[in-house]
């Protein structure tokens, strides 16, 4: 618990509360014991430690970490605005399909063997947001004490990542997600074993049903990763731009940060790219998340700037400013698998190398 906590209020969710909760929650729904009974006295022993612990480990966050600050996490620990919760609830089943792995746009034929796929793997979503949900209407007449634990962890969580989803800005990517999938594919697998061995025909036959869609979507991924070539995707566009940039002899430049982020991690580190802000008619630094000397001069009279199709568009009445004093010393572009990335769409990326550090 002291160790979670140092991570923050997302280890914290993550780990500490569905201990804690599983925990609670079996003291709290044991009506056979009252709540302050002698055999109840190590497990009050444990929540108080848990508690004590993680509190001390959240106050030491600050003194671990050095007046560091988690800029990338703290911005989605915020509420968003409440005429946007509407719309955050319903954007969570579009997260929550995608991350199981449904993927359709408008248009694709419903008769089909991708469709087959995506309604196989949407039916598992849906049996892994309702299993738990079954399982809890039928929480009295669970035997486990760890089932009932686990159980009510899961939903602990899931109350915590609702909560920041629809009220908050969680729900801007499906893998924050992730969590809360976690936990309801174990309670939906001890939900599926839990039915098998009712005395109800019904249930065991439902239960044998959760355990094959289970199954099914294990071997549907375990097929799609085995089916990967080992070098899939070294021909997109930023596989295709590491490479070419390389070849150019450069090293130091800029790009938006999808661009910069991808590129250094593609090289290896042979090429250092820092973060250009988005959208702007002329480069403007976004430092966030890169080293601190990021825009300083290096030793080299060569600097790239790369930008993507739109960017380009944007960027033009600076670029014929730099031609016309001659800041740019070459230019050239760069073709490639056609590239769809956080708004930055096209086939075309265009470099331009300069004689000095734009910044």
């Amino acid at each position: 618990s002291f160790v979670a906590a140092t991570n923050g209020l997302q280890a914290l969710i993550c780990f500490t509360l569905p201990l804690a909760a599983g925990i609670g929650a079996e003291l709290l729904f044991n009506c056979e014991r009252k709540l302050l009974d002698r055999k109840n006295h190590v497990a009050w022993l444990a929540i108080l430690g848990i508690v004590a612990l993680s509190m001390f480990g959240f106050a030491m966050i600050d003194k671990i970490a050095g007046g560091v600050t988690a800029g990338y996490a703290d911005a989605y620990s915020a509420y968003s605005a409440m005429h946007t919760w509407a719309d955050n609830f319903l954007n969570f089943f579009n997260n929550w399909f995608s991350l199981v792995g449904v993927s359709v746009v408008a248009g694709d034929p419903i008769a089909s063997a991708d469709s087959v796929i995506n309604v196989l793997r949407m039916a598992v979503a849906v049996v892994l947001l309702v299993a738990p949900i079954i399982l809890l209407c039928r929480y009295p007449k669970i035997k486990s004490a760890a089932l009932r634990s686990v159980l009510i962890g899961h939903f602990a969580v899931t109350a915590c990542i609702l909560f920041a989803t629809v009220c908050g800005k969680l729900g801007g990517a499906n893998w924050r997600l992730v969590p809360m999938l976690g936990t309801s594919v174990m309670v939906t697998y001890f939900a599926a074993i839990e039915f098998k061995n009712q005395a109800g025909v019904v249930l065991a036959r439902i239960g044998c049903l959760i355990m094959a869609a289970l199954i099914g979507m294990s071997a549907l991924s375990g097929i799609g990763i085995a089916s990967l070539d080992a070098d899939t995707d070294r021909s997109n566009s930023w596989h295709t731009c590491a490479r070419v940039l390389e070849e150019k002899g450069l090293k130091y430049g800029y790009a938006n940060f999808w661009w910069a982020e991808i590129i250094t991690m593609y090289s290896n580190g042979a090429l250092e790219v820092a973060n250009l802000y988005p959208d702007q008619k002329e480069p403007t630094k976004y430092n966030y998340q890169q080293p601190i000397d990021s825009y300083e001069d290096k030793e080299t009279d060569r600097y790239f700037l790369l930008l993507t199709e739109s960017e380009i568009l944007k960027m033009k009445l600076w670029l014929n400013e730099q031609r016309q004093t001659g800041a740019i010393v070459d230019e050239f572009t760069i073709e490639s698998d056609p590239y769809d990335l956080r708004g930055y769409k096209g086939e075309m990326v265009y470099v331009f190398v300069f004689a000095d550090n734009i910044f």
